[in-house]
């Protein structure tokens, strides 16, 4: 049975404990080349919780990759381009479902929604729109609020804004909106 597949950038706090250990994989070892990952990684190295490495798809394939060497694995995928071979690779695919069998928690950023569907644990495709940010006088921001009062959303007023612009702009956001819904995972939020 799963346990867990989280694919929302804020839920990382609240689900892990104190000095949680947490792999950022990088398919091309170029984290430091990337603005956005970089950035990702200067933020875990920063709070005391969290003790961030970064491996490499051969790290997870050739060592002992495992629920007790890491409490989460991070997976950003800020390409939308189809999934590399080295990405769909069969090897890879079953050490990451028995990382989630076994208990490890899986967080999924962007495009790595994708692999909610490549692992078996959802059935439905997130599927892509595209949102205006634009501002009418109380700013742009765009974020997630509560559905069905989630307890994720404890303490945040039923939501949190994730993006605030400083300019107008048309952005892209994945996941399931409108009719296409997940069959196996579960709504905690709704963007707004």
């Amino acid at each position: 049975m799963i346990k867990k597949a989280i694919a929302v950038i804020f839920f990382l706090a609240p689900c892990l404990l104190a000095q949680s250990k947490i792999a950022v994989l990088d398919y091309s070892i170029s984290i430091q080349s990337s603005t956005e990952q970089k950035l990702l990684l200067d933020f875990l190295k920063r709070e005391k919780e969290f003790i961030p490495e970064v491996i490499s798809t051969k790290e997870i394939l050739d060592r002992k990759f495992s629920v007790q060497n890491y409490h989460l694995l991070w997976i950003h995928r800020p390409d939308s381009s189809e999934f590399t071979e080295k990405e769909k690779d069969p090897k890879l695919i079953l050490k990451l479902i028995k990382y989630v069998t076994d208990g490890g928690t899986l967080f999924l950023t962007l495009d790595a929604m994708k692999y909610l569907n490549l692992l078996n644990l959802e059935i439905s495709k997130p599927t892509v729109k595209y949102v205006n940010a634009i501002d009418r006088g109380y700013g742009r921001k765009l974020g997630l609020h509560a559905f069905r009062d989630h307890p994720i959303f404890d303490g945040m007023h039923g939501g949190v804004y994730l993006f605030n612009p400083t300019t107008d702009l048309r952005t892209r956001q994945i996941g399931f909106f409108e009719e296409s819904i997940p069959l196996n995972g579960k709504v905690v939020a709704r963007c707004s």
